[in-house]
């Protein structure tokens, strides 16, 4: 793009926030407080469910980082890998933590082969809830055993008509 030597700067504004593709570095979790998490519910706003390698579930506040115009490279939807901040100063029912980063597809896969903690939680929970997700669901009211008990007796009707014609078979050589 052609820059702007004139007028009202009005090209430098459009500029402005136009990224340049940089390669980004995996951040692990190296200090005391965080944890690698999956994302397993998502509630609205800045809250979502996350549960942890340590096997708990806690209410995760997603940071004002990761949403408005940072939510285009930091996509926070169920399924995905996140490293989270536990809050050990607060106490209530609910364990919290906050967003501090968000893996991409590469980035879970040089997690998986680099990092020394044990993440197979993190992979059993994301099965989990794959799995929960794809279950066919079925609706049932008063009258279906009752159309279920009708097909049953009319598809064995039906096979004994079918049965009796296999035996009254006419033969075309005999004609």
């Amino acid at each position: 793009m052609v820059k702007n030597t004139g007028g009202k700067r009005t090209k430098s504004q459009g500029r402005k926030y136009v990224g340049t593709t940089h390669q980004r570095c995996v951040r692990y979790a190296i200090e005391e407080g965080e944890v690698y998490a999956t994302v397993t519910k998502l509630f609205g706003g800045d809250n979502c469910e996350v549960m942890c390698a340590d096997g708990e579930t806690r209410l995760c506040l997603i940071r004002k980082k990761f949403r408005g115009r940072g939510k285009r490279d930091n996509n926070v939807s169920i399924g995905v890998w996140v490293l989270v901040g536990l809050r050990d100063w607060e106490s209530s029912k609910r364990k919290k933590c906050d967003l501090l980063e968000v893996y991409s597809q590469t980035d879970k896969d040089t997690l998986r082969t680099n990092c020394s903690i044990n993440l197979v939680a993190l992979c059993k929970a994301t099965e989990d809830n794959f799995d929960s997700n794809n279950n066919d669901v079925e609706f049932v009211n008063n009258n279906t055993a009752t159309y279920a008990n009708s097909l049953l007796a009319e598809t064995k009707t039906l096979s004994t008509i079918l049965d009796d014609d296999k035996d009254s078979v006419i033969d075309f050589d005999d004609i």
